[in-house]
Formats: C-alpha cells, sequence, structure tokens
C-alpha cells in the first residue's frame, strides 16, 4: 500500500458523529443585576463563563465581594440572573428564584 492511497482512506467525520459526553456544568455569560433606586442597578457579576467536566474538580476563588456567592446562589436558583444561562447535564435552569420556606427553631 503506498502513501496515496492511505490519504485517500482517511474519510472526514463530523464533531456530531464523535462520542463526547456532555458538560457536567456550563454556566455561559452569567451576570447577576440588583436595583439601586431609581433606574440605577448594581452589577454583583457579570458576564462568567466556565463548564465542568464530569470527573473535574473546580474551586471559585476571590477576594471578598467579588461574586463567588452570587455565583453559588444563582446556580442554586436562590436568586435569578439577569442575562446568561446554566446548564446542568445539558438541562438549562429555568431563571426564577426558589420559594424556600424555613422551618423557624423552637
Amino acid at each position: 500500500m503506498n502513501t496515496t492511497t492511505m490519504i485517500s482512506d482517511i474519510q472526514e467525520i463530523s464533531l456530531d458523529e464523535i462520542n463526547v459526553e456532555p458538560k457536567l456544568l456550563k454556566i455561559q455569560d452569567l451576570s447577576v443585576q440588583f436595583k439601586k433606586g431609581y433606574g440605577r442597578y448594581f452589577n454583583a457579576i457579570n458576564g462568567v463563563s466556565f463548564d465542568v467536566e464530569k470527573g473535574e474538580i473546580i474551586a471559585i476563588v476571590g477576594e471578598s465581594d467579588s461574586g463567588k456567592s452570587m455565583i453559588a446562589n444563582s446556580l442554586l436558583g436562590l436568586i435569578p440572573h439577569s442575562t446568561g444561562f446554566i446548564k446542568i447535564n445539558e438541562e438549562i435552569i429555568p431563571n426564577k428564584p426558589r420559594n424556600i420556606k424555613r422551618k423557624s427553631a423552637k
């Protein structure tokens, strides 16, 4: 078999045909804003994007008030995000805060 024959036997495949596992977590262009008076807003986080693959461990680090808790709270559905999306196992997480009822400690 010569080199010419080997090259002609190579077939093109698309990325869709490759068995790639979906991302465990995908956060894309996530922003959280709070109203700060009439017509004014405070950007708690702005344009955060990252992926987490299956089996991967990540850490979100930063200074105080840098937005780490805002990312976590938005991921958990405790606060709504202004832009972007969150996907877990390719399923988009709804962008509305969950109603959490707290039991009073007696």
